[in-house]
Parts: C-alpha cells; sequence; structure tokens
C-alpha cells in the first residue's frame, strides 16, 4: 500500500439528504477518508478549494452548473506530488452527475500516465453517475469500477467501503 494514496474533495455546510437540506460540520467525504486514513494508513491529501463553495445548497448548486457548464477549472490552495504512487484512491461527491470541476482542476495538474484510479463517489441517488466515463474519457490512467455510496449512510457503511478498498488493493487490482 506504499505505492498508494487518498487524494479527496468534501464539501461541508448544506447538503442534501433524503427528506430535504441539512447542515452539517464535516463533509461525508471527509468522513469517509478519515475512516480509510485510519484503518488503512495511507497518505492522503485534501483538495481544499482556494475559493470556497457557498455554504448553502442552492447556492452550491448553481456555482457548481456554471463551472460545469464553462467547463472551469478552480484553483486549490496547496498540491501534493503523486510522483511516487501507483494508486490513487478518488474520493468525491457526484456533483453535476460526474466529478467536481475541482476534480477536474487536480486531475489536470498531474501526470497519470501510468496510474490507477479508483473513484469513491458519494451521492444521494445519482450513483456514480457518469463519472468514470468522464474520468476515461479525460485521463490517461486506467480508471477501475468504482464504490459509490450514499452520503447520509457514511456511519453506516464506512466499514464495508474500507473493506472493498483494502480488498481491492489486496487483490493487485489497485
Amino acid at each position: 500500500m506504499a505505492d498508494t494514496i487518498l487524494v479527496y474533495f468534501s464539501k461541508d455546510g448544506e447538503n442534501y439528504f433524503p427528506g430535504g437540506i441539512k447542515e452539517i460540520k464535516e463533509g461525508n467525504c471527509k468522513l469517509l477518508a478519515k475512516e480509510i486514513i485510519k484503518s488503512l494508513g495511507i497518505p492522503s491529501f485534501e483538495i481544499v478549494p482556494e475559493q470556497p463553495y457557498p455554504n448553502g445548497y442552492q447556492a452550491c448548486v448553481k456555482q457548481a452548473a456554471l463551472e460545469e457548464k464553462n467547463k472551469d477549472y478552480p484553483t486549490y490552495k496547496e498540491d501534493v506530488s503523486i510522483d511516487g504512487y501507483k494508486n490513487i484512491v478518488l474520493l468525491f461527491p457526484c456533483w453535476m452527475g460526474t466529478y467536481p470541476r475541482l476534480i477536474a482542476a487536480f486531475l489536470k495538474n498531474h501526470d497519470l500516465k501510468n496510474k490507477n484510479i479508483l473513484p469513491i463517489v458519494s451521492n444521494e441517488g445519482s450513483g456514480l453517475g457518469h463519472s468514470l466515463k468522464d474520468l476515461k474519457d479525460n485521463t490517461p490512467a486506467n480508471i477501475l469500477s468504482g464504490i459509490e455510496f450514499k452520503g447520509h449512510e457514511v456511519a453506516k457503511r464506512s466499514d464495508e467501503i474500507v473493506a472493498s478498498i483494502a480488498k481491492l488493493m489486496e487483490g493487485s487490482a489497485l
């Protein structure tokens, strides 16, 4: 597992849950990232936007839709070298049916040749959306089948998701 890194983006504040919008202190992807780091002991990098997304759910959706429409590449605060890693566990929420444009910016800024990417996607009903296809179309990396989870179930499913990641890593898929 020394050649694997977890790269993730998470949105706190207002998020969609079954039954409505709720305010959360930490995003669902960050909660899962903490479990992955604790259980698997792999290094991690959180992609933090230079300009934070709006706290309000509707305002955030509007901004994400505009970024997707314009094919923007939002800037993020810090970066990490992925040169020494063959495998990237890429954790993100499904926005507009795919990965957020902040993830697109990270992918654009790194050489992904000869890398394996395992997408882990938080959603509330869209599943993986078309994120796998978009990753395959827009990066030279080997994109693995991916794992999706309902954001509101992260506390109940984190052990299962971490076990799935570990199994993929041990089975040489990663």
